[in-house]
């Protein structure tokens, strides 16, 4: 039959059907709908929960971690409660507080998995592609202690995100761009209503990216010597300098857009919807500028943090003890844990042995008398004139310089910052003039403090025996341009 998939294997039923991703999602959900079914089969407290939805609190929930995650260090067990305590009271005016408390602590739990200690959940799918079962484990909610006030607090998961957007795992980073260009359409179009959703799913994608980001560099500040940069934070972070790039010029040619919708729109519903399209945007802005400020500090918090660490080891790619041994420990059976502690426990648990205070080794001390120390004069030291330090580049090398930067941009319409340098010493140029000609370049690269007709970008990285680091590539301006 036409549309019908009548592929089948050799016995004759039909061929299996890879649906993981489709099922992980369905199974992301299923914590909330554990609640729901908790909360109406509930002995004796049918009454609390009649006119309450339970995926509605959870949602609104895990929305409130979200926005504390992006504007501060996530959100407190205290603002939680208070938080879904007031939800709950909003959606049954007849809860008192006492009642609406005790609903946001079991939304809380349900969410955190206190029932078995705020440890993964596990739930169990049939995997076609080798056909046997396997088991998904997930945390929607972490609840983590803050390096700057050394409190805890709650953030979601990148699971949790997924609850919250409702739709497959494509990567926050293309998710968000995917979103704004959709925006940036719906806005041309005036589709207001699909615009107001694209922007909210944009803004939470950024979010999302940006927890990524961030729990990426927490891990590498607190534990720098099992990080290697080069290989394990250098791509992440060259990724979102070009993500961000792109975001900040979508994201103000949007705001841009919206602004102008909004001062022609007339009509005052449609006015109100472009307002709310336009503070989202500028959310998304800010999360950009969040991002680019994590980025930027990330290369002096990785170096604060090598220097902290006392002696420097050995790098061994051994498995970290609090995310994967000890968990695995905690996992295995009583009996396998009691025989483990008969032949190993000693080097987690080394006697310790008590200090004593021992008078006769004080009254010791303090009949022994003690060398008399002797004053020494102190050495006065020969006084000597500071000199001026020499400037670096000397004014004929400077003026060499800029004299050749600005013959090389006059004779090229586009060039880049190696191809100057490799024409430099091929002039016979010296290195100290071919550094200040570096400077010089990197300079240009602002377009209000570039001395030359140029607009510059960047183009990957380059290397030469004088310098490494990004390639610029520069186009000259026309005459007419300022």
């Amino acid at each position: 039959m036409p549309g019908v998939d009548t592929t089948s294997t050799a016995i004759g039923r039909p061929a299996a059907l890879d649906l993981i991703r489709q099922q992980r999602n369905l199974l992301l959900m299923r914590p909330l709908f554990e609640l729901a079914l908790k909360s109406r089969r509930a002995d004796g407290s049918e009454i609390l929960w009649s006119g309450l939805d339970t995926n509605y609190l959870a949602l609104a929930l895990l929305v409130f971690i979200m926005d504390g995650g992006t504007l501060g260090k996530g959100r407190t067990f205290h603002e939680v409660i208070v938080y879904v305590a007031e939800t709950a009271q909003s959606m049954k005016p007849s809860l008192i507080e006492e009642e609406a408390r005790l609903v946001a602590r079991e939304v809380l739990d349900a969410i955190h998995n206190a029932e078995n200690k705020t440890q993964q959940f596990n739930f169990e799918y049939f995997d076609a592609t080798s056909a046997e079962a396997r088991t998904y484990s997930f945390f929607l909610l972490r609840y983590e202690r803050s390096d700057d006030d050394d409190e805890y607090y709650f953030k979601v998961s990148d699971e949790g995100f997924l609850v919250y957007l409702g739709m497959l795992d494509f990567g926050a980073a293309d998710m968000q761009a995917l979103m704004e260009k959709m925006l940036h359409e719906f806005i041309r179009r005036g589709n207001i209503d699909q615009a107001l959703e694209a922007s909210q799913r944009a803004l939470y994608e950024g979010r999302r990216y940006f927890e990524q980001i961030s729990n990426q560099l927490l891990r590498a500040h607190r534990v720098p010597d099992a990080v290697r940069w080069q290989e394990d934070l250098a791509p992440s972070l060259d990724h979102a300098r070009h993500h961000i790039d792109g975001r900040l010029q979508e994201e103000h040619q949007l705001l841009q857009a919206t602004t102008e919708s909004l001062n022609s729109a007339t009509d005052a519903r449609t006015r109100e919807k472009f307002v709310r399209l336009r503070e989202t945007v500028e959310g998304g802005l800010t999360t950009t500028g969040r991002l680019l400020q994590l980025v930027g500090e990330a290369g002096q918090r990785y170096r604060d943090a090598a220097r902290s660490l006392f002696r420097t080891r050995r790098r061994h790619r051994l498995p970290n003890i609090e995310e994967v041994v000890l968990p695995e420990m905690v996992a295995l059976p009583t009996t396998a844990l009691a025989d483990m502690v008969e032949g190993h426990g000693h080097v987690l648990f080394g006697v310790g042995q008590p200090k004593l205070y021992h008078m006769e080794q004080v009254f010791r001390t303090l009949l022994t008398p003690q060398p008399q120390s002797m004053a020494t004069e102190a050495v006065v030291g020969e006084l000597v004139r500071l000199e001026e330090s020499v400037p670096r580049f000397s004014k004929a090398e400077i003026e060499l310089a800029e004299g050749f930067l600005r013959r090389h941009f006059a004779d090229r319409r586009e060039t880049d910052i190696a191809k100057a340098l490799a024409c430099a010493e091929d002039e016979g140029l010296g290195r100290t003039v071919q550094e200040y000609m570096t400077f010089m370049m990197y300079r240009a690269f602002s377009r209000d403090e570039s001395p030359f007709p140029v607009d510059a970008s960047t183009d990957g990285r380059f290397e030469t025996d004088l310098v490494v680091g990004t390639k610029l590539v520069f186009i000259g301006r026309d005459k007419h341009e300022s």
